[in-house]
């Protein structure tokens, strides 16, 4: 019995899914240490986000940082950036037909309460009002 038929069919499966799949790749500052919640839900779908880190003031002193906020690749931001940032997003996502956009916030377990309320209203001003909140489910 000749098995090369079968073998191509697994490689073009294996082709076909690689293809179809869509992978969550975010990029994590290891300066942000996310709170641990146990009833927490791995993330779907990366589609329409926006990530932003919000640091602890411990963490703003080590980095000698004078801004709470900062994107992605850990650029410093402030109020208007955030709200410049997710705006351009939400219009990005927009045109691309993704619907909502949503801000990811990244926050450092010891960061206070009134910097992510900052980070909601700065995102709020930009019109995006869905928001996540990133978490552990358990430490690592």
């Amino acid at each position: 019995m000749d098995m090369s038929p079968m073998i191509d069919m697994v490689f073009l499966l294996i082709i076909f899914f690689m293809v179809a799949s869509e992978f969550v790749l975010i990029r994590k500052d290891p300066d942000v240490e996310v709170p641990i919640a146990p009833k927490g839900r791995p993330m779907e779908s990366a589609r329409g986000r926006v990530m932003l880190n919000v640091y602890s003031d411990t963490v703003m002193e080590q980095k000698g940082r004078t801004s709470p906020f900062a994107d992605v690749d850990s650029n410093e931001l402030f109020f208007e950036d955030i709200t410049r940032l997710v705006r351009e997003a939400r219009e990005e996502n927009e045109r691309a037909g993704v619907e909502p956009t949503i801000l990811m916030l990244r926050g450092d377990h010891e960061t206070l309460v009134r910097r992510m309320k900052e980070a909601l209203q700065a995102a709020g001003n930009a019109g995006v009002n869905d928001i996540m909140f990133s978490a552990l489910i358990e430490r690592q």
